[in-house]
């Protein structure tokens, strides 16, 4: 009976290893990141369709030892009360622009401005009145990153 579970305790964890998605440490980027002047609004201006639009700056530091080549901010995630409205690919650029591409050397520290490439299309689910919770993902290569920016208010522009 023992040996049985044993086998089965063997057999359970070596398919988990084996089959899931679980990230370790060696996956995750090693970056730093503190965020500034994040705005979202909904743009109401009469003209044509209500559109909703997220623009802010981040300021990211490598911590690895070595060069990320390539930092890219894949998608970002808005969220209202745990309830996913948008899932999209967003701009990241230089906020300098004398500093051209993504690569951060070891310890270096470069300050980026994202958003939405176009206005967003309002959906009935988004409550102008309740803030937004934002997930950045980003990658170089195989590893990646989340940060999570809370509390974010939304705005109005008519």
């Amino acid at each position: 009976m023992i040996m049985k579970m044993i086998l089965c305790i063997s057999t359970v964890s070596l398919f988990l290893n084996c089959c899931g998605t679980v990230k370790t440490q060696a996956d995750q980027l090693n970056i730093s990141i503190n965020h500034s002047d994040i705005y979202s609004w909904l743009n109401l201006m009469p003209g044509g369709p209500p559109s909703f639009h997220i623009t802010g700056n981040l300021t990211i530091k490598n911590e690895e030892s070595y060069e990320i080549k390539e930092l890219n901010l894949n998608e970002i995630i808005l969220t209202q009360q745990d309830i996913p409205l948008y899932h999209f690919e967003p701009l990241l650029e230089p906020v300098n622009e004398n500093i051209s591409g993504k690569n951060l050397e070891a310890g270096e520290e470069k300050e980026f401005r994202f958003g939405v490439k176009s206005g967003l299309e309002v959906k009935p689910e988004l409550d102008s009145e309740k803030p937004i919770t934002a997930r950045l993902v980003f990658n170089s290569g195989e590893k990646i990153f989340e940060y999570v920016i809370y509390n974010i208010q939304i705005e109005k522009a008519y």
